[in-house]
């Protein structure tokens, strides 16, 4: 198996027991299962990689590089930050932050 998708299937099964299979893994991330068993011989492509961070929170540098922990658990800050706190930060500290969904107020 390739490295980049074996760093995917070992972080799926590390999150969620017995999900490192074609077919859930498929299914998770919305795509054929074709498209994965093609990634076991060829590697993941890099739209794949950034549905793996969306469909299991995977940083998709680590999936493709292993620049970074396998799991959001082991980074060393908090994965989300509250909208109030973002909203506190100078403009030039405020680059690469996420907040929940739920936080985000309406405009309308």
């Amino acid at each position: 198996m390739h490295e980049t998708t074996a760093r995917l299937f070992v972080a799926s099964e590390e999150m969620s027991p017995g999900e490192a299979v074609t077919s859930r893994v498929a299914a998770r991330m919305n795509i054929a299962d074709n498209r994965v068993t093609n990634w076991k011989t060829r590697g993941i492509s890099f739209e794949g990689a950034v549905q793996a961070e969306a469909a299991y929170g995977i940083p998709a540098a680590w999936v493709m590089y292993r620049r970074m922990p396998s799991l959001p658990s082991q980074w060393p800050f908090e994965k989300w930050v509250p909208l109030e706190a973002i909203k506190r930060l100078p403009p030039d500290s405020a680059g690469f932050i996420a907040h929940r969904p739920s936080d985000h107020t309406s405009t309308r």
